[in-house]
């Protein structure tokens, strides 16, 4: 964002709010809003219901024009689907109306922007191709399946008198910060002035990276997906993918950041069995079980309960322990978001998600007590009644049940406590852990009933991913296949494109080309059913009545879940953990589902 404010006109005023900034500096942009002395305000979308912008803007509503940027993220079938964007549409119309919308994207498909439409209640769109002619497209097999010969590959094209010698900027697109690391660091012993760039580092050092490679003081950058977004450089002379793209419009989005000048650029795309098998092992992170998504919906709709058998109050408040919720139910924390955020597009008059606030407070008082102050204020007076048992003069309670009582959000119930520890009336400490606090407006349908739609969305939701990465791995196997780079560039070109133009919900959302062309998954054979018995026997035990036949799917595909991290259980399984990672996981899991069920070990 910062990026793009920097290239605004000076006339525009545009002010920045973000996650990194103190408090003090986010306080005073706000006043500055509130004051007019801003005409553009650039904000991330997990942002657009805080309390404190919504009071800023109030004076200037409607709006004269939202601007919704990378817009295939509000979308299931979006390559970047993040839930703060699928609200947006519910966000803007309730909060934030404005006379004009408008949302851009270089790489939106045809059903992708459909739903676009249909989220943002926008009726016209205009299209342009999504491969500009001045890069050449390049693809590269590595079929001894060793990390070192893609490696040795990616240096060949930067040392002197190879292709890309006397290019000035290049970006190299890695899946993982390890990979990123190692990449630099090698590029980095041939004499190349190179650096590695993901979300691990701090900012500031992002910030000297994105600056020296703009300056030209860095020729490569070696980044993961988190280098890119709201960056706009004009000259960047190749984009090498290290790593196979997660999907085609991640490749469109990536490769775009090359020739933006016109001048004609190098696209080189590495395809690998190991890292298409996972990559694809990987998108199992984000499921979840059926029993899970109902145990969150239970959990999330008893606060309606807790509220309702002491009173008859019309609405209630509550604020999700995110940790406990996740460990306790083996969910992750994207998943509960994204339930959340179906519960508020799908049950609008039952449902709200609230700004993200701090789990509890703990408040304790000065000359005054209490008791004495209560009278005169209502959220001591909520403090004494939820708290009945202070420890050491200290009242520590629910920022949920106390917006509850108090009847307001939860963001609202702090703001009275600030208040009235700014007056040193009291002290107040927040928790430093934060959840999603919501907001249920009347009695909510019962769990069960909505946990399958829930689910399938959800399950759904995993499985285009998974489309995503076998269609990238065929298109680009498939472009291998040809010896001339020009026939290659013309396989590619056509099959992106026909990608990008095709409208149909087939195989969750992606028409597979090239079905033909084989993926390198082994079927389930009798060694990876032993390996399923064996992950069994050794968590006997308690453990082992924890366990459902995702999680050991999860466990053999090396991945970590909330309740059975990997730091414990790859310690515990030995080498069982992450043996079966070019095993399809859907299969791995209905074998491991069979064998939990029949308990025969």
């Amino acid at each position: 964002m910062h990026n793009q404010a920097e290239q605004m006109p000076a006339a525009l005023t545009p002010a920045v709010l973000w996650s990194g900034q103190s408090s003090k500096d986010a306080a005073a942009t706000l006043e500055a809003i509130a004051a007019g002395k801003h005409k553009v305000i650039l904000v991330s979308p997990e942002r657009v219901n805080n309390i404190h912008l919504l009071k800023a803007l109030q004076s200037h509503l409607p709006l004269s024009l939202v601007v919704v940027d990378e817009c295939h993220c509000v979308t299931e079938w979006g390559h970047s689907f993040r839930p703060a964007y699928y609200r947006l549409g519910a966000a803007l119309k309730r909060m934030l109306p404005a006379k004009s919308l408008l949302a851009l994207t270089a790489t939106a498909t045809k059903l992708t922007e459909a739903a676009i439409c249909q989220s943002l209640g926008i009726q016209t769109t205009l299209r342009e191709t999504c491969l500009r002619e001045n890069l050449r497209l390049h693809v590269k097999v590595n079929t001894s399946g060793m990390a070192e010969t893609r490696t040795s590959y990616i240096l060949s094209l930067v040392t002197p008198g190879s292709a890309l010698a006397d290019t000035s900027s290049i970006l190299i697109y890695c899946a993982f910060r390890h990979d990123a690391d190692v990449l630099a660091a090698k590029l980095q012993a041939i004499g190349h002035r190179a650096k590695s760039y993901h979300a691990g580092k701090h900012y500031k050092e992002r910030a000297e990276i994105e600056a020296d490679f703009r300056d030209r003081k860095l020729k490569i950058v070696v980044a993961t997906v988190a280098f890119g977004m709201g960056i706009n450089l004009s000259d960047v002379g190749a984009v090498i993918h290290a790593t196979m793209p997660r999907s085609l419009e991640e490749y469109v989005q990536q490769i775009g950041r090359a020739g933006r000048n016109g001048s004609p650029a190098s696209c080189y795309t590495v395809v690998d069995d190991g890292e298409y098998c996972t990559l694809r092992s990987l998108t199992s992170s984000g499921r979840t079980t059926s029993s899970a998504v109902e145990a969150l919906l239970e959990h999330v709709f008893k606060r309606w309960a807790e509220v309702h058998e002491k009173e008859a109050a019309s609405g209630c408040f509550g604020v999700l322990d995110l940790k406990q919720v996740c460990r306790t139910m083996d969910i992750g924390e994207d998943a509960v978001e994204s339930v959340l955020s179906h519960l508020e597009i799908s049950l609008p008059e039952i449902f709200r998600l609230l700004p993200k606030t701090g789990i509890k407070v703990k408040v304790s008082f000065f000359a005054d007590s209490a008791k004495s102050l209560a009278p005169q204020h209502p959220s001591i007076q909520a403090l004494v009644t939820l708290c009945k048992n202070p420890r050491n003069g200290i009242y520590s309670v629910s920022v949920g049940k106390l917006a509850s009582f108090l009847a307001c959000t939860p963001s609202k119930a702090l703001v009275s406590l600030r208040e009235l520890a700014a007056r040193n009336l009291v002290s107040l400490e927040m928790s430093k852990q934060e959840g999603p606090a919501f907001e249920i407006l009347r009695t909510p349908p019962a769990p069960a009933s909505l946990t399958p739609a829930l689910a399938d969305w959800l399950e759904r939701g995993v499985r285009n991913q998974a489309s995503q990465l076998d269609i990238v791995y065929r298109t680009f196997s498939q472009a291998a296949n040809h010896r001339l780079a020009e026939a290659q560039e013309v396989s590619l070109r056509r099959d992106v494109e026909a990608y990008f133009e095709n409208a149909s919900v087939e195989a969750a959302g992606c028409l597979q080309p090239h079905e033909g062309v084989p993926l390198p998954l082994r079927p389930i054979t009798k060694d990876v059913e032993t390996s399923i018995r064996l992950v069994l026997r050794t968590l006997a035990g308690q453990e082992a009545t924890k366990l459902q036949g995702l999680t050991v799917a999860r466990m053999l595909l090396g991945i970590s879940s909330p309740a059975f991290p990997a730091d414990v259980y790859r310690r515990k399984l030995q080498g069982l953990w992450g043996s079966c990672t070019n095993v399809c996981a859907w299969e791995l899991e209905c074998m491991a589902t069979r064998i939990c069920t029949s308990q025969v070990l």
